[in-house]
């Protein structure tokens, strides 16, 4: 109860959070940041049971576990706040990153969790195939022009943004995948759903490696002949038909067929286990220069104290910050960076 009490609070300030108040917005990222990187608060959050968010308007979802509304959370940030063409992804890397060191602790995972983590996979790879094909349309143009054409490059700075991003949704696809499949059917489901969205990764070198260790012929392979033998036993020993048409397996049918099957399915001598993914924040030697003012841009608005907000000099208000900044909120550096196994990495 602690947990819940404490933690689902931070996820709703997060949900409904304006773009306008990125300060915020970094500093509950930090907060469920930090939290993330407790393998016990990992492990807990998705014991505990909710009848349901009345604050989460995107659809009904019921019951739900605090584990998997936090994932919902997160991957609605990453969708609501990625462009490959951004100069601030702070936010979705923070999500991400959040969401990955969760990853290997994930159970029971939420249908509509699921779906959406595989909706960001197939956004980021029709993204991905986007920015591939405009580098390829660039060089016909050269070479149509009578320019020297130069070759397409992996290393264009949007591609190689685009492949950092699915990398990661990718390494969080196989830590649940590889620790926990039994333990979340539904994603299971939705990735069998939706398994050509791996084809054309499995041929980028970068992603390679993770792609074909979810492909049919690795992790899924197995997952097809336990079903296939299941939905022959089904079959046989059903009392309404001896044949049954393509109508009556119904989605709920199959999700059953696929939560039966991977109890029994004992593919883990087939995966490639990686590394576990952990990001660690880390507070910069002047992180005063973000927290004091963003502390006291909360404090001030919110006490009977009569400041004179046209002497305050700590930070901008509001309406003058909008106006310096073209009418956009200005970037705050968050105070800290991302690090990975100890390494410096993204600065957050």
């Amino acid at each position: 109860m602690g947990v819940q009490t404490k933690f689902q609070p931070i996820l709703c300030l997060l949900y409904n959070c304006s773009k306008d108040a990125p300060s915020h917005m970094y500093m509950l990222q930090i907060l469920i940041l930090i939290l993330s990187q407790d393998t016990a608060f990992s492990q807990n959050i998705h014991k505990v049971p909710l009848s349901g968010a009345d604050w989460f308007k995107e659809r009904q979802i019921g019951a739900i576990s605090l584990g998997s509304l936090t994932a919902l959370v997160l991957l609605r940030t990453v969708s609501n706040n990625f462009n490959a063409n951004a100069r601030d992804l702070l936010l979705p890397t923070n999500a991400l990153a959040a969401l990955a060191n969760m990853a290997p602790h994930i159970a029971g995972l939420h249908s509509v969790a699921a779906q959406k983590l595989v909706l960001l996979l197939q956004s980021l790879g029709r993204l991905h195939l986007k920015e591939q094909r405009t580098l390829e349309l660039q060089a016909e143009l050269e070479t149509s022009t009578g320019g020297e054409s130069s070759p397409v490059s992996s290393a264009a700075p949007e591609l190689v943004l685009v492949e950092e991003f699915l990398r990661i949704v990718l390494e969080i696809l196989n830590a649940v995948m590889t620790g926990g499949l039994q333990r979340n059917t539904e994603l299971l489901y939705a990735l069998l759903h939706k398994q050509e969205l791996l084809t054309p990764m499995s041929s980028n070198p970068r992603l390679a490696d993770l792609v074909n260790n979810l492909q049919v012929r690795l992790c899924l392979c197995s997952v097809f002949d336990s079903l296939a033998d299941l939905a022959n036993n089904l079959q046989r020993i059903d009392d309404c038909r001896a044949k049954e048409s393509a109508s009556d397996w119904t989605v709920e049918r199959v999700q059953k067929v696929v939560a039966s099957s991977a109890q029994f399915w004992r593919g883990n001598d087939k995966l490639k286990s990686f590394p576990e993914l952990r990001f660690v924040y880390e507070e910069e030697g002047h992180s005063e220069d973000f927290f004091t003012p963003y502390v006291w841009s909360i404090i001030v608005p919110r006490t009977t104290v009569p400041w004179d907000v046209e002497a305050i000099q700590l930070y901008s208000l509001p309406a003058s910050s909008q106006l310096e900044n073209g009418g956009k909120s200005p970037r705050p550096s968050a105070g800290g960076r991302l690090s990975i196994d100890g390494e410096a990495g993204q600065k957050a």
